[in-house]
């Protein structure tokens, strides 16, 4: 399986896909003792088909796939339980909003600012605006905030963005430790 360097560290990267070689630096910026931020960008290829704006339970599905192919650290079976990769209503809450594009950039924030010190926040603001653009920047036929949650002590934010002219999928996320 190929590996890519992210914040360091070598992570596993299933189906030869690795972070945005450009965006990585930026939401490197984000990260802490608390905090990851990722971004992806993949092609569909044969993941999940698209989702059906009026099939809930297909769109679940799919964004939790994309959501958990963004986070690099969900692919380490050593540190999480291979169980949640899986989207499972019993066990897992998820909740999938479509939003604006002049929506995004806001919606990000908040996101990332959870438990967040005031201190640094201007340097924040500006990574967040950054990687915001970046996801926009490109064209997009459908976009979604997402908040997955273990019923327990952990979760990810965030946006992903579909252009199905291009068959691409982007994914900016944040996975709060606190």
């Amino acid at each position: 399986m190929p590996t890519v360097l992210l914040a360091g560290l070598l992570y596993p990267c299933p189906f030869g896909q690795a972070p945005d070689p450009a965006s990585e630096p930026l939401a490197h910026r984000l990260c802490d003792r608390d905090r990851a931020v990722h971004y992806l960008d993949a092609p569909l290829s044969s993941r999940p088909a698209p989702p059906v704006a009026s099939d809930l339970a297909r769109l679940k599905v799919w964004a939790h796939h994309w959501l958990f192919e963004a986070n690099p650290e969900t692919h380490d079976s050593r540190k999480w339980d291979p169980s949640y990769r899986t989207w499972d209503p019993q066990t897992q809450t998820l909740a999938v909003s479509p939003v604006e594009k002049d929506r995004a950039l806001e919606a990000f924030w908040r996101m990332e600012e959870h438990h967040r010190p005031p201190a640094g926040r201007a340097a924040r603001r500006a990574a967040v605006e950054a990687l915001v653009n970046t996801l926009l920047a490109h064209p997009v036929t459908q976009l979604w905030t997402v908040h997955w949650d273990n019923q327990d002590d952990t979760a990810f934010d965030g946006l992903i963005a579909l252009d199905l002219p291009s068959g691409r999928v982007r994914v900016l996320m944040t996975h709060d430790f606190a």
